[in-house]
């Protein structure tokens, strides 16, 4: 196989994981902030407030908000702040599981 073919290949495969990625997310209660489709709410803090139990946040999580229109404005440590249309989500990972709620800053 040629590099050109193998570089149109794993073009095509990568395109191919985040379409396939794309559909496995679903709008939250927060701003409709997107959450993986099998993480379970654990607790209610309030409206705007939730934990969820899942295995955390990666790289192809975050690239998925971003196809959602949600761009990370800030980050400390374990707290991510996303924007979208004026509205902001602070989200806080931990081991198995992660904190979404409607930023203070609002």
């Amino acid at each position: 196989m040629t590099k050109k073919r193998r570089v149109i290949l794993v073009l095509l495969l990568s395109v191919l994981v985040v379409a396939l990625s794309y559909g496995t997310l679903r709008p939250s209660a927060v701003h409709e902030f997107p959450v993986p489709f099998h993480a379970e709410i654990e607790t209610v803090h309030s409206e705007n407030s939730f934990t969820y139990k899942h295995t955390g946040i990666n790289r192809l999580y975050l690239l998925q908000a971003r196809l959602w229109g949600w761009k990370k404005v800030d980050s400390m440590g374990s707290l991510q702040v996303f924007e979208k249309d004026g509205k902001k989500v602070d989200v806080i990972t931990f081991q198995d599981g992660f904190d979404i709620g409607a930023s203070i800053e609002e």
